[in-house]
């Protein structure tokens, strides 16, 4: 009941070109299930699945409806929404938010299931989907880097990357 990868990019794609017209931002948000090698090799691919559709459905009620949400592969999903990076954080959180509560259970094993999220924002002028999926991505592995099941904006992302830089007297 959800994007493919392909149906994602065509919907992104008319999304942008909507705010584009409007003279709006675009914000993309990467999803990526929390140690899901782990909960495949634990309870087995059938029960990895069930996580996977938990999930999706906790995205899709728990998003705004003209939000835009798909399955890219694997565990890692996106979001692509109309607007800034401080409406998607909120959107974001709720995602999170619900699926830590889901994630206790699914298909009646504990199971204590979370996700982890990378968002970053374009003018929509300028926006290139597979750009910023690319720049969110970078944000979610800074979130699990972090500590997992939490969201990390690209700008919070890329100052953490500095701080470490000054720590180690590299550039900054």
């Amino acid at each position: 009941g959800m994007f493919n990868r392909r149906g994602f990019f065509e919907a992104a794609d008319k999304l942008v070109e909507t705010q584009r017209k409007l003279g709006e931002s675009v914000t993309v948000m990467m999803f990526d299930l929390d140690h899901f090698k782990s909960i495949n090799d634990r309870f087995g691919h059938e029960i990895g699945d069930e996580a996977l559709k938990a999930f999706a459905a906790t995205a899709s009620t728990s998003m705004r409806l003209h939000d835009i949400v798909g399955r890219l592969g694997g565990e890692e999903f996106a979001a692509i929404l109309p607007g800034g990076t401080e409406t998607a954080a909120m959107v974001g959180e709720r995602v999170r938010a619900a699926f830590e509560l889901r994630g206790v259970e699914i298909a009646g094993r504990a199971m204590n299931a979370t996700v982890s999220i990378g968002i970053a924002e374009s003018i929509a002028d300028v926006a290139n989907i597979s750009n910023l999926l690319a720049r969110a991505d970078r944000a979610l592995y800074a979130a699990k880097a972090s500590g997992r099941n939490r969201l990390c904006t690209e700008r919070e992302a890329n100052g953490d990357f500095a701080r470490r830089l000054g720590r180690e007297g590299s550039l900054v």
